[in-house]
């Protein structure tokens, strides 16, 4: 399972997906994958796979989406 956060329309959700191979640190041990956000677009929705399944590490999971949402990575470049 994963948490899913777009830091652009702040559309966040568990989901079960399969994801490509685009990723990015977040310095925390988790990579971030990217793909496109389904409601609005945007290329660096990001995923976080689910370690515990709190609330507190979905907030933080937000932190460290948002913190990389000025990275230059777009999805097929």
């Amino acid at each position: 399972m994963f948490y899913s956060y777009c830091p652009n329309c702040k559309t966040g959700f568990e989901i079960h997906v399969r994801l490509a191979a685009m990723k990015c640190d977040s310095e925390i041990g988790v990579p971030i994958y990217y793909s496109p956000c389904k409601s609005c677009g945007y290329a660096n929705r990001g995923y976080m796979l689910k370690l515990s399944g709190g609330v507190s590490e979905n907030k933080l999971y937000k932190r460290y989406i948002n913190k990389h949402k000025n990275d230059e990575k777009r999805i097929g470049e």
